[in-house]
């Protein structure tokens, strides 16, 4: 059977339990399954009533000073299941101020964006399910979120800049044109929602003003972000201008 997923930790808060794992490498992923229990020894209960994509979870079923456990397994095609992994204990409680609040609403909040990517371009999900397509609001709002995770040391400057380098490349390598398929957008926009592994058009989604306007926000964010003399800055700097640039302003005017 196939390994479960390693680096399960668990964030507490005020009537809530955030999870994480690593991603697993192998192929033909489908997902991942979240159980819990109220001993260590188990028996566990699945929380998640079908395997979900992303690398999180967030529990709110629950009270504070009660002690958890939880495991993860993966889910492959074929219905492969693996073992759960070794579980990791959780005891939610009360926020002791308005920054201890802060820094868990921001840290999840940045985890969310960073987890629900795509590592090798950067697109982010539009929805924690399955059959989610990649949203480029919401990839905007995921190169934001790096740059304020590098800011609180929550991500370092290697993670940042790799995972920036390649969202920026994404977007401007795509094709762009007039074709229905095969295009991420036109005259320099793009389209709402991407295919999350191939950057590409789904279905018959539009060219939304709002949505660029939060894309275009995020890349010119991930610009601000990387100003320093490292040639990797230089090149996110000249991507995110080359991106912007390149928006045909006067045509959606139309």
């Amino acid at each position: 059977p196939p390994l479960p997923p390693a680096g399960l930790a668990a964030r507490v808060g005020d009537r809530s339990v955030t999870l994480r794992w690593d991603r697993t490498g192998e192929r033909g992923v489908a997902g991942y399954n979240v159980c819990r229990s109220a001993a260590s020894t188990g028996p566990f209960t699945r929380l998640t009533p079908s395997p979900i994509p992303l690398l999180s979870y967030a529990d709110t079923d629950v009270t504070n000073g009660a002690a958890y456990y939880y495991c993860v397994s993966v889910v492959y095609a074929m219905e492969v299941e693996s073992s759960l992994s070794l579980p990791v204990t959780a005891s939610p409680h009360a926020f002791g101020s308005d920054a201890e609040f802060l820094d868990y609403l921001e840290q999840n909040g940045l985890h969310y964006f960073w987890d629900g990517a795509n590592p090798v371009n950067g697109l982010v999900l539009e929805r924690g399910n399955s059959n989610a397509v990649a949203g480029i609001a919401a990839t905007g709002f995921g190169l934001t979120a790096i740059g304020i995770g590098m800011d609180r040391g929550w991500l370092t400057p290697e993670q940042g800049r790799e995972r920036v380098l390649a969202t920026l490349q994404t977007l401007w390598d795509k094709p762009q044109g007039i074709g229905a398929t095969g295009n991420s957008g036109y005259r320099g926009w793009f389209y709402q929602y991407l295919d999350p592994e191939s950057g590409l058009r789904t279905g018959t989604s539009a060219i939304s003003t709002l949505d660029n306007a939060l894309l275009l926000a995020g890349v010119l964010c991930a610009k601000a972000s990387f100003s320093g003399d490292n040639p990797l800055d230089a090149s996110i700097r000249r991507l995110a201008e080359n991106i912007y640039n390149r928006v045909d302003w006067a045509w959606m005017l139309n």
